[in-house]
């Protein structure tokens, strides 16, 4: 009676990609794993007429057919195996366990384990990417030093086998890597400023300086905040250096906004995790003419159009350098449609800026220097005789007014806290809200009661 079994070349559900082999760990048994060995090293094993075992290993990740048979003679000691060379043939003996323990002791650092790291914060299979190098070029004087990592994106667990000293080490670099990481609310107001609108503005409240740029806006909110009006802000929890300027920022943007020099295209928000990029597209697609066919008559018989994304992206990445700073690297791409055309087909334009700031938290971040011409015709009548027919248009005067439009990007970014969440950020700026607002009204009552002063003094 034979005592052997032989196991030749099966044919197994395995994927291959060069050298490397992708294995599905869940539900295998020692033969089936033997039976993947046997295949993918193309090479005969024997095992005992009587062979079962249990395998400790999870496995998500491709591994190179190399490392397959170290695996496999891991996994046979475990089960009370050994491995052994015939020539070209494989076998497969039981290690008696009695005979085992006269052997000499195994020193601690071959003591091969498995240990399962669960992670918190960071994930998985990224941890995994940063190891493996690591792992891969540590010196070892024999295969049963080697140790393996893999990573099940699940559970977002880290899986190591090897030796236990090794195990350890590599445990206390993934648990240092699955740090706490810190979150930042930013802010954004993309507002659009009337040049021709905001020099009446800045007549009117007794400004002096042009105001439609970045620097002017800045300019403005400190002539603002120059004023002798208190702003309270005790009833702020945040920990903002500047939340007096931030507030008479706002208010500046609030007033232009109510006088119509300023219009507010859109307010987006962001939660961003500390040095990763975040994005946000504010637009439309639309089908742009990119050719068309005329036949001899001069009709149009064949038109073909392309979907363009017409609008704003804003990519940001936040990163902080201290306690209460934050490194901004910004992106902006604004791309139109022009009123212009090439050929019969309409132009684009795409403008891009880079940039990259320090700031404190709930500090603002102001960019400018997007401008675009805007015309428009305005029309005075007198009323009730420019609708009189025939005649009516002797009492109607149209005129053309040219305009320069600044689109100007104000980003603020919020440190949370690690003892707080997103629901406190959002409640104190509502709170900050509330004091720009009291604030917007109070320095417009303040300058509407100078500007009756003014002219009464005049009279």
């Amino acid at each position: 009676m034979f005592r052997y079994l032989i196991i030749f070349i099966l044919t197994i559900s395995i994927s291959y990609g060069n050298d490397d082999i992708y294995i599905k760990t869940k539900d295998l048994k020692l033969i089936d794993l033997v039976n993947i060995t046997s295949k993918a090293i193309n090479k005969t094993i024997v095992l005992p007429a009587k062979f079962s075992g249990n395998i400790n290993l999870i496995q998500n990740t491709s591994v190179n057919k190399n490392d397959l048979l170290d695996i496999l003679t891991i996994v046979l000691e475990q089960n009370n195996y050994k491995l052994i060379k015939y020539n070209n043939i494989l076998k497969v003996i039981k290690v008696d366990k009695s005979k085992r323990k006269k052997n000499k002791k195994i020193p601690k650092e071959y003591i091969v384990i498995t240990k399962v790291v669960h992670l918190q914060n960071a994930k998985a299979s990224n941890i995994q990417k940063v190891l493996s190098p690591i792992i891969n070029k540590k010196p070892k004087k024999n295969k049963k030093q080697k140790l393996y990592i893999s990573s099940d994106d699940e559970s977002n667990s880290i899986i190591l086998l090897g030796p236990i000293k090794y195990v350890n080490e590599i445990q206390k670099l993934v648990l240092e890597l699955d740090n706490y990481r810190a979150q930042i609310y930013v802010t954004a107001k993309i507002i659009e400023i009337s040049e021709i609108k905001t020099n009446d503005i800045g007549v009117k409240y007794g400004l002096n300086g042009g105001i439609t740029g970045s620097n002017g806006l800045f300019t403005f909110a400190s002539a603002l905040g120059g004023e002798a009006i208190p702003i309270d802000t005790s009833g702020i929890g945040l920990a903002i250096p500047s939340i007096t300027s931030g507030v008479a920022l706002g208010a500046s943007i609030n007033l232009l906004n109510i006088d119509g020099a300023l219009d507010i295209v859109s307010q987006p928000s962001l939660l961003c995790i500390n040095n990763k990029e975040s994005s946000i597209y504010i637009g439309q697609t639309k089908s742009l003419k990119i050719d068309s066919s005329l036949n001899t008559t001069g009709t149009i018989t064949d038109q073909s159009f392309q979907r363009e994304d017409i609008g704003l992206k804003l990519v940001i990445t936040p990163r902080i350098s201290n306690k209460n700073k934050v490194l901004l690297e910004v992106e902006t791409t604004i791309e139109d449609v022009r009123n212009t055309t090439t050929n019969g087909q309409p132009d684009t334009s795409k403008k891009q800026i880079q940039t990259t700031a320090i700031v404190n938290t709930g500090e603002s971040v102001i960019i400018g220097g997007l401008t675009k011409s805007s015309r428009e015709t305005m029309q005075d009548n007198v009323a009730g005789l420019s609708n009189i027919p025939f005649i009516g248009d002797l009492f109607k005067n149209e005129k053309d007014i040219k305009d320069k439009v600044n689109l100007i990007i104000i980003i603020t970014p919020y440190i949370i806290p690690e003892s707080k969440d997103l629901t406190y950020i959002r409640k104190q700026l509502t709170q900050l809200k509330i004091i720009e607002d009291k604030y917007t009204k109070d320095i417009k009552k303040f300058f509407e009661d100078k500007e009756k002063t003014t002219a009464i003094n005049k009279n």
